[in-house]
């Protein structure tokens, strides 16, 4: 038996909206899952050219939170920008923070969602523009997430970098190295720019967090983390540019569960799958209450309107199509 997302909402969220007090765009991308393919949103009507036979079918809600209707859109997605995919190496490089960050995000979620992009962004193109490593202006597609294998709120930017780029008399120049940058510089570089944007943002918070609302006080909360090491990853090139289009399409339109993850639904429970990082990636399966499941996975909801792929250097808007020409 397939279960869906949607009948993991149907049968717990009353269970979750007497527990919590979801957000106005939580309790939006609720009522759309809810209502996706069902006659609450309308119906459409096919029919056969030749034979006449009509088939109806209920309108999906097109919310980018559903797990039903990701697939179309990763496909107009990808063809839109298949010229933007070069016959080059590729790296992929992601950047996260630690988890004493995580209620400063999650309370001014557009402002340091965008800071973290600016952060990632500019430490990956500032490295590599340095002569001590590439001295080239690369392309960078950078793509938000919020979770963790299990759902938990974990924001992160995940990064496909040009092997090569443009040096400054406009020549293309190929990057020789297996990680395009030591992992170590990427780690210490990208937490003094982050740590310093959040110090200048004018931020707000409540909830038991209302101490932070005064700066000296989050300038002192701040303080340890400049003394730990925050986990970056900068991995292998992908094999082939066939690749690129598989993790692409995977990637820039996946949502923190899928349908397939989901093993079964018995009492007040759901059970899911999820690859343990701890243990060589290893697929587990863990179980977690119904109106749990709906809080955690309500915890991604994006705010309105909000960007969460991004072009950099070589592949930002400005000129683009000049510089992937050249």
């Amino acid at each position: 038996m397939k279960y869906t997302i949607q009948q993991i909402f149907n049968q717990f969220s009353d269970e979750y909206l007497e527990k919590y007090s979801p957000s106005y765009e939580q309790k939006k991308v609720l009522n759309k899952i809810l209502e996706c393919r069902t006659k609450t949103l309308g119906t459409r009507i096919y029919q056969c050219d030749h034979c006449g036979k009509k088939v109806f079918a209920y309108n999906s809600c097109k919310d980018r939170h559903c797990p039903s209707c990701q697939n179309y859109k990763k496909e107009v997605w990808i063809d839109n920008h298949k010229n933007d995919i070069l016959d080059i190496t590729y790296f992929h490089v992601v950047t996260t923070i630690p988890s004493e960050l995580h209620p400063i995000f999650y309370h001014n979620q557009e402002k340091m969602y965008s800071t973290l992009f600016r952060a990632a962004s500019e430490t990956v193109m500032e490295l590599c523009e340095d002569d001590k490593y590439l001295g080239v202006k690369v392309g960078i597609t950078a793509m938000l997430h919020t979770w963790s294998q299990k759902g938990n709120y974990h924001p992160h930017i995940h990064m496909i970098v040009t092997g090569g780029g443009l040096d400054k008399m406009g020549k293309w120049k190929d990057s020789n190295s297996n990680y395009l940058l030591p992992v170590e510089v990427i780690s210490r570089k990208f937490r003094g720019k982050l740590l310093s944007y959040i110090k200048k943002e004018d931020l707000t918070f409540y909830n038991g967090y209302e101490y932070l609302n005064n700066k000296e006080k989050l300038n002192n909360y701040l303080r340890p983390l400049y003394e730990k090491e925050w986990v970056c990853y900068s991995k292998p090139p992908f094999k082939n540019v066939g690749e690129i289009y598989e993790y692409l399409g995977r990637y820039a339109f996946r949502v923190c569960m899928s349908n397939e993850r989901i093993e079964k639904i018995e009492g007040n429970y759901v059970y899911f799958s999820y690859k343990d990082r701890k243990d060589r990636n290893i697929k587990k399966v863990t179980k977690i209450k119904g109106e749990e499941f709906i809080r955690k996975f309500l915890l991604h909801s994006l705010p309105k309107s909000f960007m969460k792929i991004r072009y950099y250097g070589l592949l930002a808007g400005k000129n683009k199509e000049t510089r992937m020409k050249k």
